[in-house]
């Protein structure tokens, strides 16, 4: 089994691994898209489609989505795939079913944390100002970065991040870590980085929960982290999420 990741020292990419290894049973092969081999390739969450892949690597072979997503709208594609999308940008992009990020089930292979301390996680890896704003305007912010080099740092940084009661980033999959476990998020647009170069990729997967308006330019309105408190279109996801990744095995 041929799965395709993006195989950089990043805690979302790097996420695939264990999760793809939990669901499925048949010593999954991870691989760049340039090192794959001819027949069945699957697709690991992360923004691949049109960013990190170009869009006619996908014409001349038999694709598997497992949550892909795409960060711009141009072209479409024209192909048989199978499998399922991030979200609905991807979903018009690719002509296959949007049902959501990998990310959202992390709970499942490492926990669901039992205990919270009074403390803000904030994972800004892109703003070198970022440092400044957040510790004049949170009480005991942890600073933490996504960088993660193997996955005995990916549980690490998961203990971390999951044991605090707030989280700020700028990274799509802490965002995901964060409501996997129920945990109150803002994505922050600081001007740099993933964010602010694709928004799209960000709104493709919020839009699928209905948390676009947690996605903010200003820390001003922190507040609003307060208002993220309802999970109950992420806890649904999860079951749908995992009867098709059921389906995928058989």
């Amino acid at each position: 089994m041929q799965i395709v990741i993006h195989p950089i020292d990043n805690f979302g990419d790097l996420l695939n691994i264990p999760l793809l290894n939990y669901y499925f049973d048949d010593m999954p092969e991870f691989e760049s898209c340039k090192e794959v081999k001819p027949g069945k390739v699957f697709v690991g969450m992360g923004t691949l489609i049109d960013y990190i892949i170009p869009l006619d690597w996908f014409n001349d072979k038999q694709i598997v989505f497992l949550g892909t997503g795409s960060a711009q709208k141009e072209q479409n594609f024209t192909g048989p795939a199978g499998g399922f999308v991030r979200g609905k940008l991807t979903e018009t992009k690719m002509g296959v079913e949007a049902l959501g990020d990998l990310g959202i089930l992390i709970d499942r292979i490492y926990g669901f944390p039992t205990k919270k301390r009074k403390q803000t996680a904030v994972v800004i890896d892109k703003s070198e100002e970022s440092n400044l704003i957040i510790k004049t305007t949170l009480p005991e912010p942890k600073m933490l970065t996504a960088y993660c080099k193997n996955i005995m740092q990916v549980r690490d940084f998961y203990d971390v991040v999951s044991s605090c009661d707030f989280i700020i980033t700028d990274r799509l999959h802490v965002a995901t870590t964060a409501e996997a476990i129920q945990t109150p998020w803002v994505i922050w647009n600081h001007g740099r980085g993933d964010l602010a170069q694709t928004p799209d990729k960000f709104l493709d997967w919020a839009g699928m929960i209905g948390k676009e308006r947690f996605i903010i330019d200003d820390l001003s309105n922190i507040n609003i982290i307060y208002e993220n408190t309802d999970f109950t279109k992420s806890k649904e996801q999860k079951e749908i999420l995992e009867d098709a990744l059921s389906k995928i095995r058989r």
